[in-house]
């Protein structure tokens, strides 16, 4: 089972662990609920949480995190630390603290993969993230609150721009919900819109991939 946990519940899926295939449809409770469900069931979880605010530093640069994120917001801020290095500061409001930031599992991943230069996209409902990838390192990582095609089509675009990226040489790797009104937008400017795999599941067994 995979969860992700946000402000309007928890949505959830259940995936067979050994290829990642689907067992049921994607469903979606409170987060009451599905505590309920998983104190009765013991079925393993994998968890992950949209944040609310977040910012990326290198290790060991932050020592007091509200004063740094004191212009986010005043917390509490939590602290993720990815494999390369970089540590993720992030607020939720809720979240178990048994479950991972979505933005530190999926830069984690992206990171891994080492498949070269690309502006990395993952969309689960309204969810974003938009990231650059320049030389093995990210170099933009945002989470914004998208509801329709002309936002997320923005947003990806306004990647390419702030980090001067060629669109005709840098691809876009889409990650999770199938959306083929963005993609029609985009690919009249980014000549690799890659988009493989996308389906209604393909945001929750991404995560299974370094669970």
């Amino acid at each position: 089972m995979v969860a992700i946990y946000g402000r309007e519940g928890v949505n959830h899926c259940a995936l067979l662990t050994a290829n990642h295939q689907p067992v049921s449809q994607p469903g979606h409770c409170s987060l009451d609920a599905f505590q309920q469900w998983h104190k009765a069931t013991r079925i393993p979880v994998h968890e992950f949480h949209v944040v609310d605010e977040a910012a990326w530093f290198p290790a060991g640069w932050v020592d007091q995190a509200n004063d740094w994120m004191n212009p986010l917001g005043d917390g509490p801020w939590s602290r993720q630390l990815i494999d390369d290095g970089m540590e993720l500061i992030h607020q939720t409001a809720i979240a178990p603290d048994t479950s991972m930031p979505l933005m530190a599992s999926n830069a984690n991943r992206w990171l891994k993969a080492k498949q070269g230069n690309a502006v990395q996209v993952y969309r689960h409902g309204n969810y974003l993230e938009v990231a650059v990838i320049e030389d093995g390192k990210i170099t933009m990582h945002n989470h914004n609150h998208a509801s329709s095609s002309h936002d997320v089509a923005y947003l990806i675009m306004l990647a390419y721009d702030q980090c001067t990226l060629a669109p005709e040489s840098i691809p876009m790797r889409w990650e999770g919900d199938p959306d083929l009104a963005t993609w029609t937008v985009l690919e009249q400017f980014v000549h690799q819109v890659q988009r493989d795999g996308s389906d209604a599941w393909q945001a929750y067994k991404v995560m299974l991939n370094q669970a």
